[in-house]
């Protein structure tokens, strides 16, 4: 226990501290309409009457809740528990992947950044859906990590997770899937990997979408009214902006985003790129960990912009790398 404590102390303390730091301030009621949703699908769940709200690709979400409601049999304490250990979870892992991308100072910048963070903060206290996809995003990012250089279980481990992550939010696989496809198709190509090893590593994937998929059928009672309960759904999430002055707010809502996640640290990040006298230095575009953040925030940056943005929460596949580019930025300006 103590060579484990020696090694591992930073990941136990940033636990400990995220849910202590939670706890005290968990929302007492539910949020709004969509955790009212949550809440209902616990009991029974029915798309048709929004028991969870269309698409119903929380399935991950609500088995979790309900297995905390065993214990806490409070609805809305359930949910937020959920969030409340995946915001511990998603503290630890972007202290590893600060570390494994960077130093150990960025890896602790970034977890304090995501533990201050007004927004993230925010989110972490609601019976939503977005802070576990933020813990789980991260985790993924990790895993595509290792899957780049070589590790096979990790390229089996990554492509369960971004399967999974469909049963969390529907958004996650998608906008995931060009970095779990170069990091897969750069190791096959540096020959870490048969093609075998790909094939099956797509299996995994389709195992994890069939854990939440298949569920989420049955109960909607089978594709055809399942199609038919979230119609309504897709004509809204599909359909670009179709004028300038959509983009534009959508604009205004990431600075209003960034802002938030950022807080108080905004200021001085102000300060130290007016103050700066030379550049920092940039990273290589053929360094996987620029190439790995341009496939991990594009997909994101690109729908919210151009497509559908209308709550901060939708911004928290690609929020992670804001926060390791920030810990990044502030550890070369100090």
């Amino acid at each position: 226990m103590a060579r484990f404590l020696q090694h591992r102390w930073p990941l136990v303390v940033l636990f400990l501290l995220a849910i202590a730091t939670r706890l005290p301030f968990q929302s007492q009621i539910l949020y709004e309409h969509d955790s009212v949703n949550f809440a209902w699908a616990m009991e029974e769940f029915d798309l048709e009457r929004h028991q969870p709200h269309a698409p119903g690709t929380f399935i991950v979400l609500i088995l979790s809740a309900r297995l905390l409601n065993f214990l806490l049999q409070d609805a809305n304490q359930s949910l937020v528990m959920v969030n409340i250990i995946a915001m511990a979870i998603a503290t630890c892992a972007i202290y590893v992947l600060g570390n494994l991308w960077f130093n150990r100072t960025v890896g602790w910048i970034a977890a304090f950044l995501m533990l201050s963070s007004p927004l993230i903060w925010f989110y972490s206290e609601v019976g939503l859906s977005y802070t576990l996809e933020l813990a789980w995003v991260i985790l993924i990012a990790i895993a595509c990590h290792h899957s780049r250089k070589g590790d096979r279980r990790a390229l089996l481990i990554s492509a369960l997770l971004l399967g999974l992550s469909g049963g969390i939010r529907p958004n996650t696989p998608i906008f995931l899937f060009p970095l779990w496809s170069v990091a897969a198709g750069l190791g096959w190509r540096e020959k870490s990997y048969r093609a075998t090893d790909i094939i099956l590593a797509l299996g995994t994937g389709a195992i994890g979408v069939s854990l939440w998929g298949i569920p989420r059928l049955i109960l909607s009672g089978g594709f055809d009214a399942y199609v038919s309960a979230i119609q309504i759904w897709l004509d809204s999430h599909l359909k670009d902006s179709d004028s300038l002055q959509e983009i534009i707010s959508n604009l205004r809502l990431w600075l209003y985003t960034l802002v938030m996640t950022l807080g108080f640290v905004t200021i001085p990040l102000l300060r130290f790129a007016m103050a700066r006298r030379s550049p920092i230095p940039p990273l290589a575009i053929r360094d996987w960990r620029t190439q790995a953040i341009l496939l991990w925030s594009f997909p994101s940056i690109f729908y919210l912009t151009f497509v559908h943005f209308q709550r901060q929460g939708h911004s928290y596949t690609v929020i992670p790398v804001v926060v390791l580019l920030t810990a990044l930025a502030l550890d070369r300006y100090l």
